[in-house]
């Protein structure tokens, strides 16, 4: 696990295990660019938007830590 430092603050990085499935879901979304040029970038994007529709839903709140 390392930390680093973007526009949004501090990062930490994990390791996450996926299906061969999902992988492949990664990089044809990765291929066509709407979620992002890359898997890594795809598999952000799409966990930033599942929180911030978990925040909508109520499921948590903003300011849970």
């Amino acid at each position: 696990m390392s930390d680093d430092t973007d526009e949004e603050g501090s990062t930490e990085r994990r390791t996450c295990t996926l299906a061969a499935v999902t992988i492949r879901r990664l990089e044809r979304l990765a291929r066509l660019g709407t979620h992002g040029p890359s898997v890594s970038k795809v598999m952000s994007n799409l966990i930033d938007a599942g929180i911030r529709d978990a925040i909508e839903k109520g499921y948590i709140a903003v300011n849970d830590l």
